[in-house]
């Protein structure tokens, strides 16, 4: 228990902790049940573990905590962990769980240390879409593009090739002018 985070009531009922023990100093609470030792830091891997324990098996961890076990830190103060699940999967609401459903295609998904999160092109995709402003989106796009998981390299125009597979999809209007942002030829 003290490696990660735990279901609370995978360990009571194992025997490991009581229900008062885990509303203690020594525990802290993540979501609802899931809980990780106060000598370890709440790293954004561990909130991505934490988040999987309570997930569907068919999800993955997307936006910007994704972005963030890409290596590009997009986080910021606040943010909940956010888990992608196919459409029509139930999942209940945690405080401090984003939770959207959407497509989510076999080649969208790629392990990180044991974690199953969207990739970095899907992710800037989705965070591109989101993004109301064009020249902050480009910035999302490049940080993505150039993440230190060099496997999943891509280029900013395979954004618009991507779109092409989710026509009509909120936002994606406004990516060729993301891309035209992003675009930065190679000397």
């Amino acid at each position: 228990m003290l490696g990660g985070p735990f279901l609370g009531s995978a360990a009571v009922e194992a025997g490991l902790v009581t229900a008062g023990q885990l509303r203690s100093a020594r525990w802290v609470r993540v979501f609802r049940d899931v809980y990780l030792h106060r000598d370890l830091r709440l790293t954004p891997r561990r909130k991505a573990q934490a988040a999987m324990l309570i997930a569907p098996a068919n999800a993955a961890v997307g936006g910007r905590l994704a972005a963030c076990l890409h290596g590009v830190n997009l986080l910021r103060d606040g943010d909940p962990a956010e888990l992608v699940v196919p459409v029509g999967t139930m999942i209940r609401q945690r405080d401090g769980l984003l939770v959207r459903q959407a497509t989510i295609a076999p080649d969208d998904l790629v392990e990180v240390r044991g974690v199953p999160v969207l990739t970095p092109l899907r992710v800037a995709f989705d965070l591109a879409r989101s993004e109301p402003d064009p020249a902050a989106a480009a910035v999302i796009v490049n940080a993505l593009s150039r993440s230190r998981r060099r496997v999943n390299h891509f280029d900013p125009p395979a954004l618009l090739s991507y779109a092409l597979r989710h026509p009509g999809a909120r936002g994606v209007r406004h990516l060729p002018q993301v891309v035209a942002y992003s675009f930065i030829p190679s000397p």
